[in-house]
């Protein structure tokens, strides 16, 4: 099936819509949300993306990203990627915002273009790893990391994440700072 979003400029109006791929050949602008998801032992849920993805496929993520469908709000987005992801039924009243990012990335083996208007969330989740049942099609492995490791390890690259550190980062002093982490 072929999924469409809309294409949005840099005020964030919706333009039109395209294909999934037609948006990532092109680099044209869109909507995502990313939900970072907390346990109660401080630990971020981290996420090896299937060798089979457009894009950054292979890699170690700490973000679980959702695009907007056509017409969809980022809430509805964010609840709708949870389910899908990792089976965890939830509703918009469990999120907490983090912010707004913008992002232009190429994913240079692919020639691809990731164009996007990022709204950022936090999950706090009680499941234990065992209990979390991934979408294999979208991803290979997912495991918890204590936030201040997962900081060092972003900052030594000592693993094969989407080069995004900074952005990374920045989520993770937000956490930090604001939930006294």
């Amino acid at each position: 099936m072929t999924e469409y979003l809309d294409v949005i400029n840099k005020n964030n109006e919706i333009t039109g819509k395209k294909t999934r791929k037609e948006i990532h050949e092109k680099g044209l602008m869109h909507k995502s949300v990313h939900v970072w998801i907390l346990n109660e032992k401080k630990e971020v849920l981290c996420n090896l993306r299937n060798k089979n993805k457009d894009l950054f496929a292979g890699l170690w993520d700490a973000v679980f990203g959702e695009h907007l469908k056509t017409g969809e709000n980022f809430e509805t987005a964010a609840v709708r990627g949870i389910k899908e992801e990792l089976g965890i039924k939830t509703n918009k009243k469990n999120l907490i915002e983090l912010g707004i990012n913008k992002e232009k990335q190429k994913d240079s083996e692919k020639n691809l273009f990731n164009n996007e208007f990022q709204k950022i969330f936090l999950f706090k989740t009680t499941k234990k790893i065992n209990e979390l049942k991934f979408q294999k099609t979208e991803i290979e492995k997912i495991k918890f990391i204590e936030i201040n490791k997962l900081k060092e390890i972003l900052k030594q690259e000592k693993m094969n994440f989407i080069p995004k550190n900074k952005y990374y980062l920045k989520i993770i002093k937000k956490i930090k700072t604001e939930y006294n982490l």
